[in-house]
């Protein structure tokens, strides 16, 4: 391409669309139940417990349970993740650092 200015609008609509596939909401109709985790003796005193997350995978959500995770940055907080119910049926909403 010899245009710059359409080079970059090329580049960014490839980076927007690659983004927005990482936000992909897949909908189930019956809401999992959680499996019972045991929680280990933190590795740090700095480690955050995160109670419940689920992950998608082989057309299904996955629990990963409870785990232990490390700030990104010394002042983050950690927002749970929670099961959305809406029309068409559930949703899991990740949490994130805050």
């Amino acid at each position: 391409m010899k245009n710059p200015v359409l080079k970059i609008l090329v580049t960014f609509a490839v980076a927007l669309t690659l983004s927005q596939s990482n936000y992909a909401q897949f909908v189930i109709k019956v809401r999992p139940v959680a499996p019972r985790v045991i929680r280990v003796v933190a590795p740090s005193p700095r480690h955050i417990w995160v109670e419940e997350d689920w992950v998608w995978q082989n057309n299904n959500y996955i629990s990963r349970g409870g785990y232990w995770a490390a700030p990104p940055r010394g002042n983050a907080i950690w927002i749970k993740g929670h099961w959305k119910n809406t029309r068409r049926g559930w949703i899991w909403k990740p949490g994130h650092w805050r």
